[in-house]
């Protein structure tokens, strides 16, 4: 009985992800994949680059190369329009399908990854996967980049635990390059390549090459590199543009073309907009009437996010090398995701990779892995629409779920973790706090 309810909850899912995604994503083209596309055009036709954070240009080349569909390519950095180059040959659909096609195949592999990094058995696996919900499903729907992205971090995970550190390094810069948040992964190996563990008392010097620390440098060679290149392909004044106009603000959660009140790009800078900051048309009653509140409760929430991922990773800094390390990988994760200046459903994919690597180490009690995990499918299967209209009665802060689950998720985890009982180097027993 509990297989045939397991096969049936797979087979329930699969069919919302084509339906709700692959069949949206092969029978037109929507506006996250026109952006990749006509900038890869654009290079391909020789056509001169400058104007490529300009919105309007831009929206006109869309219309140019037969898309009908707003788009725009800030806050994307200059090597984002190298991406689709191999696809340029086909028709805007086609290219879009033939992604499509390429996320399908990487669902496959990704499973299979994501089997062998958790232990987990098959079925498991794609339930795991597939429990991404609308984060899997729109990333098909508007040919997104994001499930390719978290399959290739999941796959250096993996070959960094058979040794390809430098195989592992070059993956994460690659798309550290292209969509930064791999960043706070090659972190988390940077400060584990830094800490002794018991099987590396052999090491000598103030700065070790650990395999950890080895997949930090290539990472980094590797972003560097890229970084020149595209700054020798691009030049000075586009780079000026993407950091002054698109980079920068985006930071700030000031969406380039996006309403600043939009509850589709979920942040806390949105929330504390709509609290505290009046629009004559977008919001003409804030619960209070503070505009510097924003700015204020934003570096309050950094500061207490950053706090309890210091105090976490410190307690874990003296524990053995494989819980270390996922601690280091997993923490920042999820604090990144915390904070994020601006989130869309499919950067929630990325949540696969530290509910991936804490289950492969059953860092967790029971009952709060439970937790996680109702959360993370909680998170996947979100009803937008009915909290958007809740919102408008109950308050504003239901229409930021998204926020709530990510906050109550790394809550979970971090006191799942401070409870965890550790060992140090030398063997000497850690209670749980």
């Amino acid at each position: 009985m509990k297989a045939t309810v397991t096969y049936l909850i797979m087979a329930g899912l699969a069919i919302f992800l084509f339906l709700k995604g692959v069949v949206p994503g092969w029978t037109i083209v929507n506006s996250d994949f026109a952006n990749y596309y006509v900038s890869a055009k654009l290079i391909v036709s020789g056509e001169p680059l400058e104007r490529l954070y300009d919105n309007a240009w831009f929206q006109q080349k869309i219309r140019d190369n037969g898309i009908n569909t707003p788009g725009k390519f800030s806050p994307n950095p200059p090597i984002v329009a190298w991406m689709m180059v191999p696809l340029t040959a086909l028709q805007p659909l086609q290219a879009q399908r033939a992604v499509t096609l390429i996320n399908l195949i990487l669902i496959v592999f990704g499973i299979f990854v994501l089997k062998e990094i958790t232990h987990l058995g098959l079925s498991h696996s794609i339930l795991l996967v597939l429990g991404g919900g609308l984060s899997l499903v729109n990333n098909f729907a508007f040919g997104q980049v994001y499930w390719v992205m978290t399959f290739f971090i999941l796959l250096a995970i993996l070959l960094y635990k058979r040794s390809y550190s430098w195989i592992a390094g070059l993956i994460l810069g690659l798309f550290t390059a292209l969509k930064y948040f791999p960043i706070v992964v090659i972190a988390g190996y940077l400060l584990d390549g830094l800490y002794r563990g018991p099987s590396d008392s052999n090491m000598r010097g103030p700065i070790r090459l650990s395999p950890s620390f080895k997949l930090a440098l290539y990472s980094t060679l590797t972003l560097i590199g890229l970084v020149v290149v595209q700054f020798v392909f691009f030049g000075r004044f586009l780079f000026h543009e993407f950091f002054t106009s698109s980079f920068l603000p985006h930071l700030d959660g000031q969406l380039v073309g996006q309403g600043p009140y939009s509850f589709q790009f979920q942040s806390w800078d949105g929330l504390f907009r709509h609290l505290f900051e009046p629009d004559l048309r977008f919001n003409p009653s804030p619960f209070i009437d503070w505009p510097s509140g924003r700015f204020i409760l934003k570096l309050l929430v950094l500061f207490l996010t950053l706090g309890v991922l210091t105090a976490t990773l410190n307690r874990y800094k003296a524990a053995g090398n494989s819980e270390r390390r996922t601690v280091f990988i997993s923490m920042p994760t999820l604090a990144a995701l915390t904070v994020l200046p601006a989130s869309a459903t499919y950067h929630f994919i990325l949540l696969l990779v530290p509910v991936a690597m804490l289950i492969s180490e059953r860092l967790l009690e029971r009952n709060l892995m439970i937790w996680m995990l109702t959360i993370y499918f909680l998170i996947g299967f979100i009803p937008y629409g009915f909290m958007f209209r809740l919102a408008e009665t109950w308050g504003i802060v239901l229409a930021y779920p998204r926020l709530i689950g990510i906050v109550l998720m790394y809550w979970v985890i971090a006191i799942g973790l401070m409870k965890k009982k550790t060992f140090s180097h030398d063997g000497s027993y850690h209670g749980a706090l």
